[in-house]
């Protein structure tokens, strides 16, 4: 028998084990093979007659046939299967009828692949050599479909790439799935120049399949990261697919040093830009990157990769403390199997790719308070979660753009004419060269900064302008210059500040206007121009203020503002912080709005802000550890909120809270777990309660009415006491800046102006009205009080809840929900050191919060609309982190369930966000049978998921995220109990099979048409699932 004719052999036994098993079924099977690409078809022959066997064959046992092809040097032996006349079966096996005939052509050898060098490689290149043999040419398979060797035999490609697992073309794996990064193309010698040469990356594989080719391979932090495996692979070329061309060989490569990349590192914007911060080479070096503590104790931590503001010595290798780091933003790059334990992506987490390698893009940005902080800014890097390992502590160094020279006063109207702090700061204020050089001593010919002024200016006054300088009337004069040049000026005591980094400064004066200054000619304000007779334009500013015009009308001889309890720490002229309040008196019962002022608010006891509290006197004194519980008010100053150790917020105090007779007071700690150890910020401020209220002071002539404006006058200076209701509902409001007593004032709500009511203003100047909007007010409109001032605030009004006929009124409603699980364990971790404060009657009990509410709901309980009070603010990484998530609504319709959110302050990538009624997440009932119990209904672990606007306004988490589950409780009246309750039906027949039939009868049929239903069912659902594709296509 030639090479080319097929040798037949007998079958094996188990091919015509199964061929019998198929007919047993009866059927005719028949089986089509499937081979590789290039693989010889096996040939399967059934003679027409079959020859008798010789005696031999008769009796000698069968040999089962080799399941590999003949090696090129062997001749497999001829056989003569034979077969009997008769028509019983022959063979071992009887019943299996007449034996199959196989043949096979002989196999080239299979292609095979070596490289130089696996592993070890160095990560920033090294040059390997890759051989291989066996790539000949396998006709049709191994034959070109597109240009240049279209109908060809197209070689292999020899790639240097991270391929996904499942990559090889015949397996129908997308192009995608094999990223090259080096590329070779063996071809036939006589096609080289087709295909481009040897510089177009051709490489010749010689007649017996063989070829050889050097490449340089390398890895890169951005291919780190993609997924997949490095490694050498080879496939057909020419959009061929033949399966035994398709090898992978893995190659590894030697982690580098670690390193981190910053895209820019220079001219970066003062007030906000977004880079890039790329690292590689954070590997595992076993105990030394080992966690010491929660979450990630015992396991390799990571890095943490943080920009911020660290002192020259910093590193945890070096014992510097945590307040060596000051950290403004942080990501924590770690395994990515440990992200979700670390809280995931929206808690900072960054996955580590191979070699310790990982990049993120954050936003940077300076603040005059950070200016002001000791240290550098840049990207640094250190283990986490407790270890240390000094390859990991890297440094690079940022430079922001100082912007253009500017000036900030904390509060430039309404002023105490009889004295009152403030803050003022500023930034920009850089050497600018010449422009910028003192003309005089003691800083003759260097930079000489500039003068930061209260006082009283001409119009014409700028020295750039040549004005004289009588035209500056100075009052209380500051002199911002270099660290380096404060002590030649005289220092602090001679009213030298330090000028920060990007030119910032930051201090407080105390400013009043006396009969002596009011007569002088010109305007109040604060002013700025360069120091030492230089003369620089953008260094010339002017802030005006302004101060009230009536003395104040309670404890004469102390203004508001001035530092109450002298004697107490904190007052000037003491060491410590000074804490200021304005007003200092509030009439018995009434809503007020109080300004709260601190400075010296430094060290180590402000690291994490400050908290301000208003409340009995009884409950708690300096040198206590503040309690948590039992305040009428409080706020949190966060550290970035903090310039200079100076602060200003303001205190809302709901009506009917402070007592007449009672004593009360505001006060300030250390905030966090620090308000329980340091009272270096302990500071306490008498409140007065008035008994009443003086006389309305008429601004109007007798008989005149006020008009309202034909558009909002203001915007801003309006507070809503407690939470915003829908519309049509009940709220207070309340706005200050008013005269003492100032009568008249009118409440107007735009957008067109409908005029609410007229009231008149405390003896703080505080006017407040309670009443119901409009309930056909909804959307975004402007509310309003319009008097010697105007005071405004942009408002978004739910729609009320529409009540159905046949819905019950719902009194009490119970929202009980955690959020987010991973959220809540990351805000608590050592990474991001944050909170939840809930307010306005949310709560929080492990693990959920829950909100109290009211609202209708329809007697079937499948659809209503119900609102809850109350809001939870969470905040973290030392205020960079600060978002608010309030007045949650359910509504229920009969196409499904949504959650909707009120969301304030920051996303958690740092975008403002004030967005009412978000439909936060949709809720899944389709599973959930509501339980009714005592006329109340309990929908438990409702299913939540993130929407797409809710991803946007709470930033980070994509759309789908789940969320925690929603557990919903409503306690119905009396009078709709029935027929809102879940309606009670007699269990189907089938429910009591075995129980209720005949004892001893036989239901063994039962269980098969069950089984018969079940596998209808699946048929069925197959045949839908086939009609949907087809339709779709």
């Amino acid at each position: 028998m030639s090479d080319s004719t097929p040798t037949p052999t007998r079958a094996p036994r188990w091919i015509a084990a199964l061929t019998g098993l198929a007919l047993a079924f009866g059927g005719a099977l028949v089986a089509v093979p499937a081979y590789a690409e290039g693989d010889a078809p096996v040939e399967v022959v059934e003679p027409a007659t079959a020859p008798e066997p010789s005696a031999d064959e008769a009796t000698a046992p069968e040999e089962l046939p080799s399941e590999t092809a003949p090696a090129d040097d062997e001749t497999p032996a001829e056989e003569a299967p034979a077969a009997p006349e008769s028509e019983e079966p022959v063979g071992d096996e009887p019943g299996l009828g007449a034996p199959f005939m196989m043949t096979m052509d002989a196999e080239e050898p299979a292609p095979t692949v070596t490289v130089s060098k696996t592993t070890g490689l160095a990560w920033g290149g090294e040059t390997i050599t890759v051989s291989g043999t066996g790539f000949v040419n396998a006709g049709a398979a191994t034959t070109g479909t597109r240009p240049p060797l279209s109908g060809k035999f197209t070689g292999a490609y020899i790639v240097f790439g991270k391929f996904a697992d499942t990559w090889k073309p015949s397996d129908n794996a997308a192009s995608s799935a094999r990223f090259g990064i080096e590329t070779r193309w063996g071809v036939l010698a006589e096609d080289l120049a087709t295909i481009g040469g040897a510089g177009a990356g051709g490489v010749v594989i010689a007649a017996d399949g063989t070829f050889s080719v050097t490449m340089t391979v390398a890895a890169s932090i951005a291919n780190d990261l993609r997924a997949g495996n490095y490694g050498v692979y080879t496939y057909a070329g020419g959009g061929a697919k033949h399966a035994p061309f398709e090898t992978y060989t893995p190659i590894e490569f030697a982690a580098p040093a670690p390193q981190v990349l910053v895209s820019k590192t220079s001219g970066l914007a003062w007030d906000g830009e977004t880079i890039t911060v790329s690292g590689t080479g954070f590997v595992n070096a076993g105990a030394a990157t080992t966690g010491t503590r929660p979450p990630l104790s015992g396991k390799f931590t990571g890095a943490y990769v943080a920009f911020g503001k660290f002192l020259d010595t910093w590193k945890p290798t070096d014992n510097a403390p945590s307040s060596a780091r000051k950290t403004l933003v942080t990501k924590w790059a770690v395994l990515p199997e440990d992200v979700a334990t670390i809280g995931g992506e929206a808690a900072g987490a960054v996955a580590l790719g191979t070699n310790g390698s990982f990049s993120f893009t954050i936003q940077v940005s300076a603040s005059i308070a950070n200016d002001l902080l000791a240290g550098n800014y840049g990207i640094y890097s250190y283990p986490g979660g407790g270890a240390k390992y000094a390859p990991f502590e890297t440094y690079t160094p940022i430079e922001f753009a100082a912007p253009a020279p500017q000036v900030f006063v904390s509060k430039t109207t309404g002023l105490d004419p009889d004295g009152e702090t403030i803050t003022v700061s500023g930034t920009g204020f850089v050497n600018a060269g010449a422009a910028t050089t003192g003309t005089r001593p003691p800083l003759s010919g260097k930079f000489t900064g500039a003068y930061v002024v209260f006082g009283k200016f001409l119009d014409a006054w700028k020295p750039t302008d040549n004005a004289p300088s009588s035209a500056r009337k100075t009052l209380v004069t500051k002199w911002a210059v270099l660290p380096a040049d404060l002590a030649t000026i005289g220092g602090e005591a001679a009213g030298g500040v330090a000028l920060g980094t990007n030119g910032s400064f930051s201090f407080t004066i105390e400013v009043s206007a006396t009969e002596e200054s009011d007569l002088l000619a010109g305007n109040y304000g604060i002013y700025s121009y360069p120091g030492g007779g230089a003369k620089y334009a953008p260094f010339e500013t002017y802030t005006p203020i302004a101060f009230t015009g009536a003395e104040s009308p309670t404890d004469p001889g102390t203004g508001p503002g001035t530092p109450t309890d002298p004697g107490t720490p904190g007052t000037p002229g003491t060491s410590g912080p000074s804490l200021s309040i304005s007003p200092t008196s509030v009439p018995a019962g009434q809503a007020a709005r109080i300004t709260v002022s601190g400075s010296g608010y430094t060290g180590a006891g402000a690291a994490d802000g400050v908290y301000v509290v208003l409340g009995s006197s009884s409950l708690w004194q300096p040198g206590q550890a503040l309690p948590a519980d039992g305040w009428i008010a409080l706020a949190w100053v966060t550290p970035g909120q903090i310039s200079g150790g100076s602060w200003s917020t303001t205190l809302t105090v709901p009506a009917g809270a402070l007592v007449a007779g009672g004593s009360y007071g505001i006060g300030t700690s250390a905030a966090h777990g620090l308000s329980q150890t340091d009272r270096s910020l302990d500071r306490w401020a008498s409140l007065t309660i008035g008994t009443g209220q003086a006389a309305p002071v008429a601004l109007l002539q007798p008989g005149e009415t006020r008009t309202p404006a034909a558009a909002p006058p203001a915007t801003s200076g309006v507070s809503v006491l407690g939470q915003l209701p829908p519309a049509g509902g009940l709220a207070t409001w309340t706005a200050s800046g008013f005269q003492p007593n100032e009568a008249g004032i009118i409440v107007v709500i735009y957008s067109d102006p409908v005029v609410l009511g007229t009231v008149t203003a405390d003896a703080n100047g505080v006017a407040t009205w309670t009443g119901r909007l409009p309930a056909t007010l909804t959307g975004t409109h402007t509310f309003t009080f319009q008097g010697s001032v105007s005071r405004g605030a942009v408002v978004h009004l739910q729609p009320a809840p529409v009540v159905s006929a046949s819905a019950c009124t719902v009194d009490d409603a119970t929202l009980t929900w955690g959020f987010k699980e991973s959220f809540r364990a990351y805000l608590t971790s050592s990474i991001a050191n944050g909170e939840w404060t809930p307010a306005d009657g949310a709560s929080y009990q492990t693990p959920s919060f829950s909100w109290s509410g009211t609202g209708s709901l329809d007697a079937d309980g499948a659809t209503g609309d119900l609102a809850f009070r109350g809001s939870v603010r969470f905040t973290g990484h030392s205020g960079a982190l600060d978002t608010t998530i309030a007045n949650p609504r359910i509504v229920l319709t009969a196409s499904g369930a949504e959650l909707l959110l009120d969301v304030s302050g920051t996303t958690q990538d740092g975008t403002p966000v004030d967005a009412h009624g978000v439909e936060f997440a949709t809720l899944d009932l389709s599973g959930v049978v509501p339980e009714s119990s005592d006329g109340t209904l309990t929908w438990t672990a409702v299913p939540a998921v993130l929407t797409a606007a809710g991803s946007a306004a709470f930033g980070t988490y994509a759309e789908g995220e789940e969320l925690d589950p929603v557990t919903l409780s409503v306690v119905l009246s009396a009078a709709c109990g029935q027929a809102a309750g879940v309606e009670e039906t007699a269990a189907p027949e089938v429910a009591a099979l075995g129980t209720g039939a005949p004892s001893g009868a036989d239901l063994g049929w039962i269980w098969w048409l069950v089984g018969g239903l079940v596998l209808l069912a699946i048929v069925v659902a197959i045949v839908v699932t086939v009609v949907r594709r087809r339709g779709a296509a």
